[in-house]
């Protein structure tokens, strides 16, 4: 039983009762007094709900992972950045947004685990000089414990993470075997 519906319940039963004794229709002895707090007190008393054990990442041939979240590493056919980045949205969701050094990590671990070298995920920018930003504009939360390998290239605008932890510039025309998608 809801809270709402306990709620309801008792304050039913409790008005209904204080009702008949206001237009004294009927007087309550103590026991009886003691009896309907008691069923209020029961009914309202908290109970543990039951804990839901559903999946979270429903998504087809999406994983669950503890940080990374719902995520999927596409390794089919080599894309451009602008084509991963649409399959993404396709499926509802972006290119992973890299969040820490431990996503990092652990996107290097199943990168490893699948044989990949590097996978396109979120990050784009005009030209070199420019910082690196997320696909809703803000600054990009974490680029790797070093400066982006080839940074200085104007032409190279998007990012790729390699499976040793580090991000690396690339340019949006190359082919890359596997971008990596959240939703």
């Amino acid at each position: 039983m809801t809270t709402n519906n306990r709620i309801l319940l008792s304050s039913l039963l409790v008005g209904s009762a204080l009702g008949l004794s206001v237009y004294g229709d009927y007087d309550f002895s103590p026991s009886e007094i003691g009896l309907l707090a008691t069923a209020f007190l029961a009914i309202n008393h908290p109970t543990a709900q039951p804990t839901s054990t559903s999946v979270t990442c429903t998504a087809p041939g999406y994983t669950d992972h503890p940080l990374l979240g719902c995520y999927r590493i596409y390794s089919d056919t080599p894309v451009v950045y602008d084509t991963a980045r649409q399959q993404c949205i396709s499926d509802g969701g972006s290119l992973l947004l890299v969040n820490s050094a431990q996503e990092a990590q652990a996107l290097a671990e199943q990168l490893v685990a699948k044989s990949l070298q590097r996978t396109f995920v979120q990050g784009s920018r005009r030209n070199a000089v420019d910082p690196w930003k997320a696909d809703d504009g803000s600054p990009l939360p974490y680029t790797g414990p070093d400066t982006v390998l080839r940074q200085r290239n104007d032409a190279a605008t998007v990012l790729v993470m390699l499976d040793s932890t580090r991000f690396a510039a690339s340019l949006n025309s190359l082919l890359f075997q596997s971008f990596t998608c959240e939703v």
